[in-house]
């Protein structure tokens, strides 16, 4: 048998497995990476080494026995099989995904449990469910000491959960205040998830976003005053998918122009297809960068306020963040249906570098 031949392939297809082990390498492969230093160390073992060799001939020169030489089979046999199971661990890992939960508010609900995973036909062991929990700070109260806490939070989590899921899938759900979802997007810019979930309360179960390319879906409508104040340095924009927020419920901001962007039936779950909520942020986006050339020269701040799920909260924040430059300062607002103040607090979800910073807190 021609061991050198042998030694060479090996040799060879040992470089290129650790060259692919060091351009994909992370914590969550760590297991087929593993696995596969196995099967190249006893592959490695299974031919005759220096000393072996050396030893052999020590050996012979004192009893006149020929050492043997023969490739362990045992050992190169098992070495190729770890090899190829740890190569089809690191494809079965890499076809994961991963989904940022936030949770802001009393609902808790996470994607990993054994019914959700069951009921929306995912593989357990694909998932990997990382959480922005700050229900209990939010339930403090919020001042400059818990927003700052929770600001930080997000930034945080979104840091890492970019990190880990880099060259995976991702997905995102969440029941959280409206103007931290935003702010969240604004941090995962870089960062476009692929899956939505949603949880439709009428049936107590998640649902997730259709991917299919020919959607029929209403039309995001627009309506501006009729006579803009165009010397307003502060604008009210209202979104309403899921409740229309009603002109009487604006009362905190005082006496503002209001710039409506509504569906005509606004009721819960009403984005159910990918391509619908790409085409509403998109809607959104060009209305808020329009705003300040059309009929508010002056315009320094717009005060969003919105009833919308997750999912448009999170893409507004990231499609604000990629076009920071081009909008006005947002800041995003919380609603309080039984409170003294309905809109009591906002977050700042631009920035203005010596100016203001991004999670700023504005009391109302």
């Amino acid at each position: 048998m021609n061991y050198i031949l042998i030694v060479l392939v090996g040799m060879v297809l040992i470089f290129f497995i650790v060259d692919m082990i060091a351009k994909i390498v992370s914590p969550d492969n760590s297991l087929g990476a593993g696995i596969i230093a196995a099967g190249m160390e006893l592959i490695v073992g299974a031919f005759p080494a220096l000393i072996d060799n050396v030893l052999g001939l020590l050996s012979f020169q004192i009893t006149g026995k020929q050492a043997s030489d023969d490739v362990n089979v045992w050992s190169l046999v098992t070495g190729f099989v770890l090899l190829v199971v740890g190569i089809l661990v690191l494809l079965f890992i890499r076809d994961r995904f991963y989904v940022l939960n936030m949770f802001g508010l009393y609902s808790q609900r996470e994607i990993g449990d054994k019914q959700n995973v069951k009921q929306l036909k995912l593989n357990d062991y694909k998932i990997r469910e990382r959480f922005i929990d700050f229900v209990n700070v939010f339930n403090m109260g919020i001042d400059e000491k818990t927003n700052s806490i929770i600001v930080n939070k997000i930034e945080e989590e979104c840091t890492k959960f970019k990190d880990r899921s880099a060259e995976f899938q991702k997905g995102f759900t969440g029941t959280a205040p409206i103007p931290y979802t935003i702010l969240a997007g604004t941090y995962l810019v870089d960062c476009e998830p692929k899956i939505f979930f949603e949880w439709k309360r009428e049936d107590e179960k998640f649902i997730q976003l259709s991917t299919k390319k020919k959607a029929n879906f209403p039309e995001l409508k627009i309506k501006e005053m009729d006579n803009p104040n165009v010397n307003a340095e502060s604008i009210i924009v209202a979104i309403s998918t899921t409740r229309r927020i009603k002109k009487h419920q604006l009362k905190d901001f005082g006496e503002q122009d209001i710039i409506e962007i509504y569906l005509d039936d606004c009721k819960d779950n009403n984005i159910t297809y990918i391509k619908q909520l790409q085409n509403y942020r998109k809607v959104i986006l060009d209305e808020l960068e329009a705003l300040g050339r059309k009929n508010y020269p002056h315009l320094n701040q717009i005060n969003l306020v919105a009833s919308i799920p997750s999912c448009m909260s999170l893409e507004i924040g990231r499609m604000i963040a990629q076009n920071n430059n081009r909008v006005k300062k947002i800041v995003a607002y919380h609603f309080v249906n039984q409170g003294t103040k309905l809109y009591p607090f906002g977050i700042a979800v631009t920035e203005s570098q010596g100016q203001y910073k991004k999670g700023e807190l504005i009391q109302n």
